[in-house]
């Protein structure tokens, strides 16, 4: 691996463990790139958790550079954010109740 010296990612303000590298940033930077999940071969589940975990990184990367709520969701329709903004809710409604 490159850069073995190097016990934290130095790429964003997480710093994560070399061993455990949690965004594309910290991946490209010790040229793991290609060992990010594929999201075309996995079960429906990890497709979602993987896009999920994508959109994340996004939304922390450009929303910490000023980027505003309606450029990050020009790409939907107005019913595409309502769709969204519902299952979101369902989601973490559910993770917090410890499902």
């Amino acid at each position: 691996m490159k850069y073995m010296k190097e016990k934290t990612c130095p790429e964003c303000a997480n710093h994560c463990p070399v061993s455990a590298l949690q965004c594309g940033k910290g991946m490209a930077y010790f040229g793991l790139r290609g060992q990010e999940p594929d999201v075309d071969a996995q079960t429906l589940e990890a497709r979602l958790v993987a896009l999920l975990r994508r959109c994340g990184h996004h939304l922390h990367d450009n929303a910490g550079r000023g980027a505003d709520a309606a450029a990050l969701t020009a790409a939907l329709t107005g019913a595409d954010k309502a769709a969204l903004e519902t299952l979101l809710q369902k989601l973490l409604a559910a993770w917090k109740n410890g499902a």
